[in-house]
């Protein structure tokens, strides 16, 4: 099953959608194949100190973010899922080493594990969005509610805000994740999520784009 969000404001819808794919990748995290199993297992054997210096958490954002709007990724989606667990290593090396976050960083850090694949990362992603908003990073406030929303929807429930997508597979078309009718576009408002109706027109823009 897919699942998508309002891309960061406009980046990340990911559509569950390698070879020449390379060549658009970032620096740090090129190749596919070998290749790329050897970067993933240095990734998680290198010595934290030396990933702090390597990386940035903004760069992991930025790179996350890119590979969504890199075409040839997308169209297969799981060499992005395998670079974003990478990006999740290295992240958790970078936390690891620092005591206190800007709200830019834990906002890049919630965005990093709301692409994660587990309902642990997701909870992460409430954890740090909301993190970001409590001490001024206001851009971090829709990512709050969509965080919930992917976390409640890994779980089974319906979502709050209406920001999560759903598909099957890749000739399916989106679905909007049910949805809790007591939630209104009031309180949608208040953490800066569009109005359900807007939800539901972007879906059926997304299929009409298929």
């Amino acid at each position: 099953m897919g699942m998508g969000t309002r891309n960061d404001q406009n980046a990340h819808c990911s559509r569950n959608c390698i070879s020449s794919r390379a060549k658009h990748a970032q620096p740090l995290l090129t190749g596919s194949g070998f290749i790329y199993t050897i970067i993933q297992i240095l990734a998680i054997q290198m010595p934290s100190w030396y990933i702090y210096f390597m990386k940035t958490i903004p760069e992991l954002y930025e790179e996350d973010q890119a590979d969504r709007r890199d075409t040839a990724l997308l169209q297969d989606f799981g060499l992005i899922t395998k670079r974003d667990a990478i990006r999740l290593k290295l992240a958790e090396a970078i936390v690891a080493k620092r005591k206190l976050l800007s709200g830019e960083e834990y906002y890049s850090l919630a965005m990093l594990y709301q692409h994660g694949s587990t309902i642990s990362h997701s909870r992460l992603a409430v954890r740090y969005a909301k993190r970001a908003y409590e001490i001024g990073y206001e851009k971090a406030k829709w990512l709050y509610a969509a965080s919930i929303d992917r976390l409640l929807s890994k779980q089974g429930k319906s979502q709050k805000y209406g920001t999560q997508f759903i598909k099957k597979d890749t000739k399916s078309k989106w679905k909007l994740h049910p949805v809790d009718p007591t939630i209104t576009d009031e309180e949608r408002t208040k953490w800066n999520v569009p109005p359900l109706a807007e939800a539901k027109a972007r879906m059926k823009r997304m299929n009409e784009e298929r």
